[in-house]
């Protein structure tokens, strides 16, 4: 047992100071748990022209987010070729509509902006250090080295990365599993169907400014977010015509960038304003490959990976961000159980680690594959696509199915159980509030609705199965 652990003073150092990495720093300083940690970048909040939607789930997990995040009630829309709307949503926004059955709202800010919110938050600064690029990690016997590129060495008795999806914590973990355990599944191949336009413009004046809207085309799919301060979120996502693998993963240039804007130039994504209109605004964009994988294996003795270094979905669903404050609050409530319990503290930190994912993996591999079939509908990959995206999704409402589907992954949540929950006015309750027979009864109406829903786009899903090598790695 190392000294940090005889003192009841776990050390953790962290990788990465992103949505995942601040979150996790924040939950283990209200927590009074020891860390460090480490971004390679000189600056924890950089302007990458990236945009994060926060949901109940994440917000439960952290809810001050709530509070300092500036934000703007949406009415969510479904809109087809032309601009033309193929769904409107109620009178009732999305996001109030969420905070009356959740009691918390649907937040859109920018990625920049939350990051600084959860720096801003922590009360000791010196904690976090920049332009600490780490190289490698070293196993001893009670403890990690951390060996960072400018020959820095730090300690812990845990060390935890969240440094995203080419995660070199990741990498070094694996290089230290003998050989005698490590099995190829825990290998994790990242693959890629859909390439993604994204960025944050300024004053398009012809957008509403209260509107969400999922606009659907053949091969590709924008999602239009009117923003605080007059600006828009942006989004847009192409079917690609094969799907690639790992080190296949491309860079994409700025020439890349314009040659695909010259080729959708002309696309309505309002009933007034072409994609052109909206691109012209920009403040800043960015074109790379959707990215998607579900590791499994997340943790090997005293190393763990969670957010994007341990699972990658399509942004399309909004889960990446709010499970990575999801796998922080789940690591934070084992780790504190862990220093509480004397019986507990009878169990190795490799196992306490690996509860994590034991509670975590079978959530992100579903939300994964929804995320997946969710794109694959709107960009209309196969024809049963175009089917569900025309027909099935205006006939239902595209808020309403949403809704209930928002609804059914946020009661799953969990909180961290050494803080107070906020009280507050809702209709549904979350599972961990519930009685077995209560949770077992929401659970089979919820049931139910993915049934219905399931019947629908079953056609769809057994078109595309076998055309993306997405579904069977998130399966094995």
């Amino acid at each position: 047992m190392s000294m940090y652990e005889r003192k009841n003073e776990l050390k953790v150092v962290i990788v990465g100071g992103g949505v995942a990495g601040l979150s996790l720093a924040n939950m283990l300083e209200k927590a009074s748990i020891n860390y460090s940690l480490l971004e390679a970048h000189p600056d924890l909040a950089s302007q990458v022209g990236a945009s994060i939607a926060l949901l109940p789930n994440g917000l439960r997990c952290y809810h001050h987010l709530e509070e300092a995040s500036e934000s703007i009630r949406h009415k969510l829309n479904l809109r087809g070729q032309e601009g033309k709307i193929l769904s409107r949503g109620s009178n009732l926004t999305f996001s109030a509509q969420l905070e009356k059955r959740l009691g918390y709202p649907q937040i859109f800010t920018e990625r920049q902006q939350l990051l600084r919110i959860l720096h801003n938050n922590l009360k000791d600064k010196s904690c976090c250090v920049t332009n600490k690029r780490v190289v490698r990690l070293e196993l001893c016997q009670d403890r990690v080295q951390v060996h960072s590129e400018d020959g820095s060495l730090y300690e812990g008795d845990v060390v935890v990365g969240a440094d995203g999806t080419h995660s070199i914590v990741r990498e070094q973990m694996l290089r230290l599993i003998p050989k005698s355990i490590l099995k190829t599944p825990d290998i994790s191949p990242i693959s890629a169907d859909v390439r993604c336009m994204f960025g944050i413009s300024e004053n398009v004046e012809s957008l509403l400014r209260d509107s969400e809207d999922m606009i659907t085309y053949p091969g590709r799919s924008y999602l239009i977010i009117s923003g605080p301060g007059h600006r828009t979120y942006w989004f847009l996502f192409e079917s690609l015509n094969k799907a690639i693998r790992g080190t296949s993963l491309p860079r994409y240039s700025e020439e890349d960038e314009i040659r695909m804007v010259k080729r959708y130039a002309s696309d309505h994504v309002g009933s007034s304003t072409t994609f052109q209109d909206v691109y012209q605004h920009r403040v800043k964009s960015v074109l790379v490959p959707i990215e998607e994988f579900v590791s499994t294996r997340w943790s090997y003795d005293r190393i763990i990976t969670i957010g994007d270094s341990a699972h990658k979905i399509d942004p399309i669903s909004g889960q990446g961000g709010n499970n990575a404050i999801e796998d922080a609050a789940t690591l934070v409530n084992s780790l504190t159980r862990w220093l509480s319990s004397h019986h507990s503290r009878e169990e190795s930190i490799a196992t306490i680690l690996s509860t994590v994912q034991a509670c975590r993996i079978n959530r992100m591999r579903q939300l994964a594959k929804e995320a997946h079939l969710l794109q694959s509908i709107l960009t209309q990959k196969a024809i049963a696509s175009q089917i569900v995206s025309k027909y099935f999704l205006p006939a239902l409402g595209i808020d309403n199915i949403l809704l209930r589907r928002i609804n059914a992954i946020c009661v799953e949540a969990p909180h961290i159980n050494m803080l107070p929950i906020p009280a507050k006015q809702r209709s549904t309750p979350f599972n961990d509030e519930l009685s077995s027979r209560l949770k077992n009864n929401q659970r089979l109406r919820q049931s139910t609705w993915n049934l219905f829903i399931g019947f629908m786009v079953i056609c769809c899903y057994s078109l595309m199965f076998h055309h993306s090598p997405f579904f069977g790695n998130i399966l094995s």
